[in-house]
């Protein structure tokens, strides 16, 4: 993998500092996605990470890379990864870093967005919108657990509506 460095007088320190970042991330792909296998990380990938460095840090970028590619890689008979699914991971690990990031300030962030995905599955409407109702609901006391078997048990939108504001989490 060929990275080229800027010369430069006074960026040369933060270049070597993003050199070592891109190894880190690279090598966090690399282990993911097996050394043996048939996909690897080319320019696109680094040209996403040399973006994720300028947004986020470093830490983030390496659990964001790790959660995105546990839900979306898949892998073939062979035991090698499925080269779509390796572009999908990558694709999402935006939304992913975003994410472990949100959950430092809200930890309960991921079990609402569960429990929304749920509701929706249910509903068969991948546009429902409830996440604001659910996040109010829970910070008004319900527990995340009531809300989950709740969600597993959803029937209708009224239902949900009629509960959530029932709650607290105005629809």
């Amino acid at each position: 993998m060929n990275i080229e460095q800027h010369s430069g007088s006074s960026r040369a320190g933060a270049e070597h500092l993003r050199l070592t970042d891109l190894d880190l991330i690279t090598q966090k792909l690399e282990a993911i996605l097996g050394e043996s296998g048939s996909v690897k990380p080319d320019g696109i990938a680094m040209a996403k990470a040399k973006r994720w460095l300028q947004q986020f840090p470093i830490d983030d970028i390496l659990n964001g890379i790790e959660a995105s590619f546990a839900v979306h890689l898949r892998h073939d008979a062979d035991g090698d990864a499925d080269w779509g699914s390796a572009l999908k991971s990558l694709h999402k690990v935006d939304s992913f870093i975003r994410q472990v990031i949100e959950e430092k300030t809200r930890p309960y962030i991921g079990r609402i967005f569960y429990a929304q995905g749920v509701i929706r599955n249910r509903l068969r409407d991948k546009s429902f919108k409830c996440f604001d109702a659910i996040e109010q609901a829970h910070l008004s006391g319900v527990s995340m657990e009531v809300i989950e078997a709740f969600a597993k048990t959803v029937s209708s939108r009224e239902e949900v509506e009629s509960a959530l504001s029932a709650w607290g989490g105005a629809m």
